[in-house]
Formats: structure tokens, sequence, C-alpha cells
């Protein structure tokens, strides 16, 4: 009988260990992340699932084309997008081109092949044109990769930096 109380008592130790090791990674380290909805198309598909890492507040800095997770509106809803622009740049697209204070910026992240054929089927361009963006010293612009079918900073303003909680995602499925 002590030997069965005793291997109990290691067994509920060990779930214990876990239990807190796995509240203090997910609570300041990782955040798992399900994609909802085709906006980073053809990048991340709706329903793929994976992590992000919530420490770019304090070892790396965010960068133009991460991926993030944003907060948006207070809301417990995050949403996957691109960072386009950063902070106190002045940004605008005219004929699918990114400009970055005046300066033509390549999206080599951007799938061609799908670009292409969404413009060739709707006759329009893949990134509708905007008029020149402003950021302030602690906004971002961020975008999803599939353009005519992304609700992003051109429909709900730029993002705060503290709407930003994790930045990078790593795919399971």
């Amino acid at each position: 009988m002590y030997m069965f109380r005793k291997k109990v008592r290691q067994l509920l130790k060990t779930i214990l260990l876990v239990l807190i090791i796995n509240f203090i990674v997910f609570e300041w380290f990782i955040i798992p992340v399900r994609v909802d909805g085709d906006s980073m198309f053809p990048t991340l598909k709706d329903g793929n699932m994976g992590i992000s890492f919530m420490f770019h507040d304090y070892f790396d800095d965010v960068e133009r084309f991460d991926v993030v997770i944003v907060k948006i509106n207070g809301n417990e809803d995050l949403i996957v997008k691109r960072v386009i622009g950063l902070p106190n740049e002045e940004l605008s697209y005219s004929n699918d081109t990114l400009y970055i204070d005046g300066v033509a910026i390549d999206e080599p992240f951007l799938d061609s092949e799908y670009r292409d054929q969404i413009i060739e089927n709707s006759k329009r361009p893949f990134t509708y044109r905007m008029p020149s963006y402003q950021l302030k010293n602690d906004e971002y612009f961020v975008l999803g990769d599939n353009r005519p079918r992304s609700r992003d900073s051109r429909y709900f303003g730029p993002v705060k930096d503290f709407q930003i909680v994790s930045k990078g995602f790593i795919k399971f499925r």
C-alpha cells in the first residue's frame, strides 16, 4: 500500500509540474493560433493551426514583412496579418506597387502566380490603390497576403505597438 501511495504522489507531482510549465509557456512565451478566413492565402490557409512567439516586446523588434498576431479593437479575437508599414513611415500603393517614403518596395512574399490570376479574373489591381498614409511613432500598417479578400489596416486603420501580441507563425497543419 505504501508503494502505491508513493507512486500516486509522484504521478500527481509530475502532473502538477506539467500544468505549471504549460501555463508559463502559453501565458508568456507562445500563443496557439488558428487561421480563420482566407486573408493570408496562399501563405496561410483557413483552418491552419500553429504557434506564434510573444517575445517580440523583450528581444525582437517587429520588422517589415513579419507575420504578426494582432488584437483589434480590444476584442479577444486575434487576427493574423503581415507588417507592411513601420512607425513614422509614409506608405501608399499605386499600380500594385508599395511605396514607402516615396520609394518603390518589392513584396517578395506575395505569390506572383496567385496575384496574376486574381488580376486577370477580376480586371482589378491586387492591392487596391490607396492614398498616402502617414504612420505615427507607435503605429504599424498591417495587410493580409490575399489583398482583395482581407480586412486589414485599410479598413480598421493602423495598429498600435501594444496591439501586436506576437510575432511569427509556425504552422502545424
